[in-house]
């Protein structure tokens, strides 16, 4: 693709913003890393896989539009190529089945760039290459990928694997691969993070769509869960509009998930001074960053009132100050207050109760 340094409305280095308020790479632009890879020529380890080295035979071969790099390994698997200067997703990797979709019947001399190809590849694999093999290996580099890349790889492998078992046609395999820039390197891994079961994952996991949720507890198949907010694309958190409790089948497929602002903290109770029988038991803490640099603590957790029903808050204002104490107790079972909210839409969301502190 076209070399670039900044993104659509970008702003400069104090700034960096592109398509969408997407944060572009700081470190490299989409030439170095193609004219690197073009002098390096090796793909990492993968699984139980070794280092494979790739021959580049063409630099943004138009196939209908243009991919950034044409490679053929020494068994004449093809390898295309898309790399991009900031965090990818979805619309990269539609860009690489466009790719595929255009690529027909691709022969050598498509892509040969006269003799100096085949004389490369007679140095890196003593052999020519008279033919490509059945199989495509289709990557996307990048310095990182959103959620939702991890969760579309792997159900396009899964349907591209049965799809070739079945029609005995090319095997076609979708890669991340993250490239992290270091001098003059670039250091290569691919992203294997694996989906799992919700069941089988730990308190903090990521959806298909990026949410970030926090386990609380399970029963009948079906776990409580904490709706905290979400990753931004340039890697930060976005703490939910609309945060809430919700059930979610154990079945459910999720990724491991970075806590990162979100402390969990079940369980403490909190009294209020001057309010006889009033209370609250604490689910976690969020700490965030405001545009002067400054950390705030918002903290979730359940009111509890006597002759009311319980109520969820995000507590944005200064508690000592009014009037809330933390105790040395916890409650022996806060899941079975807080399970009932769940199925009632107004109350399983979280109120907002703002104090001078709180965000725009």
């Amino acid at each position: 693709m076209r070399d670039r340094r900044w993104g659509r409305g970008a702003c400069g280095p104090s700034g960096i913003r592109g398509r969408k308020g997407v944060r572009m790479s700081e470190e490299w632009v989409e030439r170095d890393f193609q004219r690197w890879f073009k002098a390096h020529g090796r793909l990492p380890f993968r699984g139980t896989e070794p280092e494979r080295r790739v021959v580049v035979v063409r630099e943004e071969v138009p196939l209908a539009r243009v991919v950034d790099l044409t490679a053929v390994d020494e068994h004449g698997t093809l390898v295309l190529i898309e790399v991009k200067n900031e965090r990818s997703g979805r619309r990269a990797i539609g860009q690489l089945l466009e790719y595929l979709a255009n690529i027909g019947e691709l022969r050598l001399e498509d892509i040969y760039e006269g003799p100096r190809v085949r004389v490369q590849f007679q140095e890196a694999y003593d052999h020519a290459l008279d033919r490509f093999s059945t199989s495509i290996d289709a990557i996307l580099a990048a310095p990182a990928f959103d959620i939702e890349a991890v969760f579309t790889t792997r159900f396009l492998n899964q349907a591209f694997s049965a799809l070739s078992e079945r029609t005995g046609g090319r095997r076609i395999c979708f890669h991340l691969l993250q490239a992290t820039r270091a001098g003059e390197q670039f250091h290569l891994r691919f992203d294997e993070r694996e989906p799992i079961c919700l069941r089988d994952a730990p308190s903090f996991v990521q959806t298909p769509g990026g949410r970030l949720l926090v386990r609380l507890g399970e029963r009948g198949g079906r776990a409580l869960c904490w709706y905290a907010g979400r990753k931004r694309r340039d890697g930060g958190f976005k703490l939910a509009k609309r945060s809430r409790i919700c059930e979610v089948p154990l079945s459910k497929k999720v990724l491991p998930g970075d806590p990162g602002p979100v402390e969990f903290a079940m369980g403490h109770i909190w009294v209020k001074r001057g309010a006889l029988g009033e209370s609250a038991i604490e689910l976690g803490i969020i700490r965030l960053t405001g545009d002067a640099c400054t950390a705030m603590q918002v903290r979730a957790w359940v009111r509890l009132r006597p002759g009311k029903t319980p109520e969820l808050q995000l507590r944005f204002d200064e508690l000592e100050r009014s009037g809330w104490q933390r105790t040395n107790d916890r409650h022996p079972d806060p899941i079975e207050l807080i399970w009932p909210l769940a199925s009632s839409r107004k109350r399983r969301a979280f109120s907002h109760v703002q104090g001078s502190s709180a965000p725009p």
